[in-house]
């Protein structure tokens, strides 16, 4: 917020996008290593990180798709036999490793010691957590976890968060009516300085605001996909034979018409005027955007945290419009 207010002091135009993105970064430095990254305070893309992760998700997009071309390309055997140790060449690795080795002293045999592990964050509950055979981690578990959280923990969350401020600039009555009701719970001393999760969420329409954003435009536009098991299986009437790749869509679940009417439209009140039955089902729905089942984002209740506080701060301290109106938004789906 302290950048955010230095260019409203010179009023300068910003495109909060990689900002929002910053944002979401440095919370995953917070919550898997105890320190931000530092993308706020420098206001760049550090290391290239955010570009690398791009990168990797078109390629991971279309080889998803076309598994073949993966041996053609990157998964090449022979590529993989000349490339050096991952170590030396993924920038996400590298990141990850840089992270640790302000607090762990990485040694042979893939021994490792942290300086402290009396933290909530991931690294010191993974350092001090032992399998039941009393083995801990070694430093290659290590990297794999917590590399999860560098590669996946700020897109999705950005990708979210820009969507929430779009469609609040692009519906004024909407950012209107959020407005009055952070102001409202401001002016009777009901939020802090930052607001919390549990104040933020005694705001209704905040949360009724997110949810309608995230199902115009979910952060994973590709199927998650599950294959039928060799039986087959029978849904809805038909049936599927074995070994069939099912799955279901975020873009297409949250504009089904039945549960969501006008479904193209933003209109965050649907979420508060239905019945607790219609409720249920529609958030069942927007649960599309975070998977389903064993491979559920487990991610989700972070990144809802992180919208329910940066959303009401920044509206409470700022007022938001397009720079030109006339204008949409671009956007590009990868995955």
């Amino acid at each position: 917020m302290q950048r955010l207010d230095s260019f409203a002091s010179q009023n300068q135009v910003v495109d909060l996008g990689p900002w929002l993105q910053y944002y979401a970064f440095d919370v995953v430095g917070m919550f898997t290593f105890d320190k931000k990254f530092g993308f706020l305070e420098q206001g760049k893309d550090i290391d290239s990180i955010m570009s690398t992760i791009e990168f990797i998700l078109a390629y991971s997009a279309i080889i998803g798709q076309v598994p073949a071309l993966h041996l053609l390309l990157l998964g090449n055997p022979l590529l993989i036999k000349l490339m050096p140790p991952m170590e030396q060449w993924n920038q996400t690795v590298q990141f990850t490793l840089k992270a640790m080795r302000e607090r762990a002293e990485m040694k042979p045999g893939g021994e490792y010691t942290v300086s402290n592990t009396d933290g909530k964050d991931f690294l010191s509950k993974l350092a001090s957590s032992k399998s039941s055979e009393d083995e801990k981690m070694n430093v290659r578990d290590l990297v794999i976890a917590l590399a999860g959280n560098v590669f996946a923990g700020s897109d999705t969350t950005a990708i979210a968060l820009r969507a929430i401020v779009y469609y609040l600039c692009r519906y004024p009555k909407c950012l209107a009516k959020l407005a009055d009701e952070i102001m409202k719970h401001d002016k009777d001393s009901k939020l802090s300085s930052p607001i919390n999760f549990k104040e933020a969420s005694a705001i209704p329409y905040l949360s009724a605001v997110i949810k309608e954003a995230m199902r115009l435009h979910p952060s994973v536009g590709l199927i998650l996909e599950r294959h039928v098991p060799p039986q087959g299986v029978e849904i809805e009437g038909h049936f599927l034979p074995g070994r069939t790749v099912v799955g279901v869509n975020p873009w297409v679940t949250g504009r089904n018409a039945e549960t969501f009417p006008q479904p193209n439209e933003f209109c965050p009140e649907r979420w508060l005027e239905v019945p607790e039955q219609e409720l249920r089902a529609m958030d069942n729905l927007l649960e599309f955007n975070f998977g389903a089942g064993a491979r559920k984002c487990l991610g989700r209740h972070m990144a809802w945290i992180e919208m329910m506080k940066v959303i009401p701060e920044l509206i409470r301290r700022f007022e938001i419009e397009f720079a030109d109106p006339e204008r949409d938004w671009h956007v590009t789906n990868h995955w």
